[in-house]
């Protein structure tokens, strides 16, 4: 890989862990949430994405025992029925490209995370490694390079008239890493912090 590609391409990495992902939500006011205990899982519609990263059966699996364990450590009841269920959950994927543009002149800081990837330059050997922050600055090209997110979203619908009553979102770089069963479980955590809304 030339010097210039390489910079650049750690750049890239730079920017990319340095950006950190919040929750998105949206609650049916009207709802009432202070009732309910019982839960259970509802099977997504056909997902339309072409990625397979995301688009799979093993996907589905990993949220929905993710989402059940998740739910059953914070109290509530799992029932494989939905017609014994308060509530039920499900979800789905929506996929899009960001845009990044690097100026000739930046600075720049992190916090890495382990991974193995090479989504970004197949065939380079972009290794595990270990958590640590990281700065610098330098010149460039001003190279561009888009690269796929994947938001997780979350929903929450009324068993009793399948109404959606809440909902909760999250941005995720398609890789195998980021949608691996120990990162699907942190990433459904993560979103149903913020359920039941307070």
């Amino acid at each position: 890989m030339k010097p210039i590609r390489l910079f650049s391409a750690l750049t890239l990495i730079v920017i990319l862990t340095g950006c950190a992902s919040t929750v998105g939500v949206e609650i049916e006011r009207n709802a009432n949430f202070s009732n309910l205990n019982r839960f259970a899982w509802l099977k997504p519609g056909k997902q339309l994405l072409k990625n397979p990263i995301v688009n799979s059966g093993i996907i589905t699996q990993r949220v929905k025992r993710a989402a059940i364990a998740v739910l059953e450590n914070r109290g509530f009841s799992y029932r494989k029925q939905p017609a014994q269920a308060q509530f039920l959950i499900t979800y789905h994927i929506i996929s899009h490209r960001e845009f990044v543009n690097n100026p000739p002149f930046f600075p720049g800081f992190g916090f890495g995370f382990p991974y193995y990837d090479d989504y970004f330059f197949p065939g380079s050997a972009m290794m595990e490694g270990g958590y640590g922050f990281g700065y610098g600055f330098g010149y460039g090209y001003g190279n561009s390079y888009t690269y796929r997110k994947a938001d997780l979203v979350l929903d929450i619908i009324s068993a009793k008239n399948r109404h959606l009553i809440w909902r909760g979102w999250e941005s995720q770089i398609v890789t195998r890493s980021n949608f691996s069963t120990r990162a699907v479980y942190h990433l459904v955590r993560h979103i149903l912090q913020h359920f039941p809304p307070r």
